[in-house]
């Protein structure tokens, strides 16, 4: 009840019977597909070029989530989450790392933010920080040079690198305002850093000479061309709270309204699952596009194996020109479906 302190008229208005149902946003998008690099963990996303320095930008003509979501931007689209798709099943992808070494032994682990083959063109140097604790320089190459080089003394030397990034006064202390976890882990786009079994971070005090310049190793795209399993990620290692990818990650998310897939018809099964995925949550919808390079216009009839009203089905696709290869035209897959995701 209000309280009225001093006398006079007051006018209280009030509502008589239910309040009516707000509409249901659609402007908050789910997209499942590889990426350049990145997280592997879905990630909020608010425009074309935070995406581009969180997953890189456009990276092969049959690569279409970049051009998927350069079009749901450029038609309006606000809000969308990631959820980078890499191999799972018996020979995943994995994660590239380094360990940081003084006098001879290990100090630090630095790993790449996500798992794949793009962590090993990261490079990493460790030098003494410029008022206290530690540096590091980070670069990341789109193609790798001829050979490795320090970006900082040849400044002429092609390809440049395509994200520099450096981490200065950097602290081992937990109650450090510049602790590495609130300092690295989480702001930088390529790495992330720990203290491993093995590793004595204590010997970063005595740092005095910065290391050589190297490339996190080891990691890897994993074998065999992707599956199902792949953007479910439903086996009970992936279900875990802060480590769920994929479908299995979006289900938690309850902000998504729409999901979609590029070219989902060319993974088995992944069609069905992304509208059971919509059906049980009753509040998604799916978008689908038709199998890429598809010709036989009177045979697509999408209805009759996964009948639906989560669903819609576009067709055809359209061409436009990859940025990242001037000279070859690349399909890229729904910029007409990303019209149906802006803000309504």
């Amino acid at each position: 009840m209000p309280e009225y302190l001093s006398p006079g008229v007051y006018i209280e208005e009030f509502e008589i019977g239910a309040k009516p149902m707000e509409g249901v946003s659609t402007s908050t998008a789910g997209f499942l597909g590889e990426t350049e690099r990145g997280p592997t963990t879905p990630c909020f996303i608010t425009g074309w070029l935070q995406y581009q320095r969180v997953f890189g930008g456009y990276f092969g003509n049959d690569k279409y989530l970049p051009g998927s979501v350069d079009g749901f931007f450029k038609n309006g689209g606000k809000r969308c989450y990631i959820g980078r798709i890499v191999k799972a099943g018996g020979n995943p992808a994995t994660t590239a790392s380094l360990k940081l070494k003084v006098n001879e032994e290990n100090a630090l682990t630095v790993e790449a933010v996500g798992e794949g083959a793009w962590g090993t063109r990261v490079a990493v140097q460790l030098s003494k920080g410029t008022f206290s604790g530690f540096k590091l320089d980070v670069f990341y190459w789109k193609v790798s040079p001829a050979e490795l080089y320090n970006p900082y003394k040849e400044t002429k030397t092609q390809p440049r690198p395509a994200v520099v990034e450096f981490f200065d006064n950097v602290s081992i202390e937990e109650a450090s305002p510049d602790h590495f976890e609130k300092t690295v882990n989480g702001i930088s786009n390529l790495i992330k850093v720990s203290i491993k079994e093995g590793d004595s971070a204590e010997l970063l005090d005595a740092l005095e000479t910065p290391s050589e310049l190297e490339y996190l190793a080891d990691g890897s795209d994993g074998e065999g061309a992707f599956v199902l399993s792949d953007y479910e990620r439903s086996a009970p290692a992936d279900d875990k709270p802060g480590k769920r990818k994929g479908l299995t990650a979006f289900k938690g998310i309850e902000d998504i309204s729409i999901v979609y897939a590029p070219n989902a018809y060319s993974i088995p099964g992944l069609v069905g699952s992304i509208i059971s995925h919509c059906e049980n949550l009753r509040y998604r919808f799916a978008i689908l596009d038709a199998e890429h390079a598809s010709s036989d216009v009177a045979g697509l009839d999408p209805r009759s194996d996964n009948p639906t009203d989560y669903a819609a089905f576009y067709y055809p696709w359209i061409k436009v020109i990859n940025p990242g290869n001037r000279n070859a035209a690349a399909y890229a897959s729904r910029w007409v479906c990303c019209r149906h995701l802006r803000p309504q």
